[in-house]
């Protein structure tokens, strides 16, 4: 139900619920098949997320040069989506209880939601 990026009506933060709602299917698919590949797939809606974050603070750049690509990835909002993806694979890896991930995943996204407005 999230409208194309073409479509009239379409946002940004439509883009953003296109991507949570991705990733968050990918989640129960990991859950459910214990697919290392649906986990990945869940991380890269993250990154998309960050680098639509990106674009909309840096008008105007396209994905089409390397000079902006590298721009992106080096983003603050690319890197801290990155350093946050890294922590919860070692807090996985760790075996950190669950509600210490949720806990500070609540956290991250929020003040990561309030950045991006």
């Amino acid at each position: 139900m999230v409208p194309d990026e073409d479509d009239e009506g379409w946002t940004a933060g439509a883009g953003y619920a296109g991507n949570a709602a991705a990733a968050a299917g990918y989640a129960i698919r990991t859950w459910r098949t214990n697919n290392p590949q649906h986990a990945a797939w869940a991380a890269r809606q993250i990154f998309d997320a960050a680098n639509l974050a990106y674009l909309q603070a840096n008008p105007g750049g396209s994905f089409m040069t390397k000079a902006e690509e590298k721009a992106s990835f080096e983003s603050a909002v690319v890197q801290s989506a990155i350093s946050a993806t890294q922590r919860d694979l070692e807090s996985v890896r760790n075996a950190r209880p669950l509600s210490e991930l949720r806990q500070r995943a609540r956290k991250e996204g929020q003040e990561w939601a309030a950045a991006v407005r």
